[in-house]
């Protein structure tokens, strides 16, 4: 599946609450977003994607 045009034309870096607000509710927080999930409505599991997401990084911003 294709990125929708609202991702691809986001600019700048994705901060914690950004991420934090996209992964709680993609087309509530961000109209446009095409997604077949309604988000991960649970915090703690929340924090725990962010962290792992936080991993992949080979220079992670601090955390918050």
């Amino acid at each position: 599946m294709r990125y929708s045009d609202t991702l691809l034309g986001w600019e700048g870096l994705w901060t914690y609450e950004d991420l934090n607000r996209y992964l709680f509710g993609p087309m509530l927080t961000t109209p446009g977003v095409k997604m077949e999930t309604p988000g991960v409505t649970d915090e703690t599991e929340r924090v725990n994607l962010i962290a792992y997401l936080r991993t992949l990084s080979d220079k992670p911003i601090p955390l918050p």
